[in-house]
């Protein structure tokens, strides 16, 4: 049976009917084999931490994932929920509508946290988010003691240390036009605001209080430092890089808190305005701004074409450097050499780069859950399922997202191949042969609907091992 759940903004008992009425004339439109469910948009709950996240309905008992289709019908003022929501959709492939849903909204915390999670940036204290009488319901599960923050706040304001649910709920009547976020406390004795310029780290300040307030915030007193760049992680600046490319700001401000128990690093938002010409150390902020307006301006234009040999060293996803490649626009699509490639129960894809051969085997698994399949034949007219899933490449000095095939290339000269629907509009290259082509006797989406309804048992019917490209 299919599962259809209809999303709409109702803020009155009259429209809360007609949505209902709505949903049951659809019903009646529809065959026994469908389930029409409705909800209220703010009545459904949002909650992350660095291993989950979730979107569901406290009262009717159900997630977002338990359903084939998610129809967001209007959503009034809420487009952070709307946002959220269709991140959500994108990142355990539910289908929903409307697409253009999914747009960046940075001037929130709820969906901007959404956005950098679906993104592989979860290090994210737990967070709550929704109707006011479930979060002080389930306050008790961050501990003793909460962050309360404003979910549109900036500069420290409408941010408070809670300690229990009725406290949660004064704070509410209140401020009753505010919609909270509910996170988990993380002891610290400072912070650090990261400015990334460019994708560059171009500052690092620390952060810290100097009276009885748990806010770090220079704007509501606190003390400011800067710190060497050297002296932080580079993980952490790795990871306030990828949260500025995924948010698309060129000029970002990510905070980061250190857990003074565990010692590890959270986020704690991420600011497209941060106060560059206000706050502390303008002079400084004036540098590096200069700095980045010489490097944008001197840069090579984005939309150039560059050009590229049939042969090229690439890096791929930042880490694996020199990798040699043949770039074919004879071949419709790209592929890499990969080893172990299997679905777990999960509907997770394993897989690992290269080869026990290849010198630039590592022995990891790198796991992906956004992935698809196509089916492949080889010039000798041999079909076989192949897995494929994006990268991130670097060549000729630019880097691209590339969808690539994933394949045994043991005995291939070179075990990465592009093709031209990697380099299109992008590069100018050689002419070489073509290797593969797409098997047009077989309709792709058909297959992808099979993947998406049990990955591991689409991996145990189809898969198999040894066609070279």
């Amino acid at each position: 049976m299919k599962k259809v759940l209809l999303i709409a903004r109702t803020k009155t008992r009259e429209s809360l009917l007609k949505a209902e009425s709505f949903a049951d004339r659809v019903r009646r439109r529809l065959d026994g084999d469908f389930q029409i469910e409705t909800a209220e948009i703010t009545d459904l709950f949002f909650e992350l931490d660095e291993k989950n996240l979730k979107i569901y309905h406290p009262d009717k008992k159900f997630d977002l994932k338990d359903f084939d289709l998610v129809i967001i019908r209007h959503i009034g003022t809420m487009a952070f929920h709307a946002h959220a929501i269709a991140l959500y959709c994108e990142k355990f492939n539910i289908k929903y509508t409307d697409q253009y849903l999914n747009r960046l909204l940075l001037d929130n915390k709820l969906s901007t946290e959404f956005l950098l999670w679906c993104n592989d940036l979860k290090k994210w204290p737990r967070t709550f988010f929704g109707n006011n009488k479930e979060l002080a319901r389930r306050m008790s599960e961050l501990g003793d003691k909460a962050v309360m923050k404003d979910n549109v706040g900036a500069k420290g304001r409408l941010n408070f240390v809670v300690k229990s649910p009725s406290e949660v709920e004064t704070i509410h009547q209140e401020n009753p036009d505010i919609q909270f976020v509910l996170q988990e406390f993380i002891p610290n004795d400072s912070d650090l605001r990261v400015l990334v310029m460019n994708d560059k780290v171009k500052l690092v300040i620390r952060r810290s209080s100097t009276s009885d307030s748990h806010l770090n915030n220079t704007s509501q007193g606190g003390r400011a430092e800067i710190i060497p760049i050297d002296s932080v992680d580079a993980k952490i600046l790795k990871d306030c890089i990828k949260a500025a490319k995924v948010s698309k700001l060129q000029v970002a401000g990510v905070d980061m808190m250190q857990d003074l128990n565990t010692g590890e690093y959270y986020f704690l938002e991420i600011n497209n305005a941060p106060q560059i010409s206000s706050g502390s150390f303008t002079d400084e902020k004036a540098d590096v701004y200069a700095e980045m307006i010489k490097d944008i301006t001197t840069s090579k234009d984005s939309t150039s074409k560059d050009i590229v040999g049939i042969n090229e060293f690439i890096t791929i996803n930042d880490v694996m450097e020199n990798i040699p490649a043949k770039i074919d626009t004879g071949a419709d699509s790209s592929a890499v050499w990969a080893s172990d490639i299997r679905v777990d129960e999960d509907g997770v894809l394993l897989f690992k780069l290269f080869g026990e051969g290849s010198e630039f085997y590592s022995g990891e698994d790198i796991r992906v859950k956004d992935f698809s399949v196509a089916k492949v034949r080889s010039t000798t007219g041999h079909q076989q399922i192949r897995y494929r899933t994006h990268f991130s490449v670097k060549i000729g000095g630019r880097r691209v997202k590339m969808l690539m095939n994933l394949s045994d290339r043991s005995k291939n000269k070179f075990p990465v191949l592009i093709g031209r629907r990697s380099i299109a509009g992008k590069f100018l290259v050689d002419v070489s042969k073509k290797n593969i082509k797409i098997d047009k006797s077989v309709n792709t989406n058909v297959l992808n609907q099979e993947l998406l309804k049990n990955p591991y048992e689409f991996y145990k019917k189809y898969h198999q091992e040894g066609v070279d490209e």
